[in-house]
């Protein structure tokens, strides 16, 4: 990981913060989250701007498997997400432990 400036939770495998072709984000490992549909995860991880600032909690819903670095794949844009409570429970411990 390029030595300059990084959050205590910013992870190497999936740090793009200094990277001039990425988006330059730091994030954290995601918590993977299974959905009611096989096909389908909610990945939910911090991020944060190059500098530290804007930090933010995102989360996505991937295909399943994922293919690529989980953060280069494509999510699905548009969805509304209405999650099983089984699922909700699980989307609000993953934002407590990353807030």
């Amino acid at each position: 990981m390029n030595s300059a400036y990084h959050p205590d939770w910013c992870s190497e495998a999936a740090c793009t913060a200094y990277l001039d072709e990425a988006d330059q984000l730091h994030r954290s490992e995601p918590i993977v989250i299974e959905t009611d549909d096989p096909t389908v995860e909610l990945y939910v991880f911090k991020t944060a701007y190059d500098d530290g600032s804007g930090e933010y909690i995102e989360m996505v819903k991937l295909d399943v498997p994922t293919v690529r670095p989980w953060h280069l794949s494509k999510p699905f844009l548009g969805v509304e997400l209405i999650l099983p409570v089984s699922s909700a429970a699980a989307v609000l411990q993953a934002v407590a432990a990353l807030a």
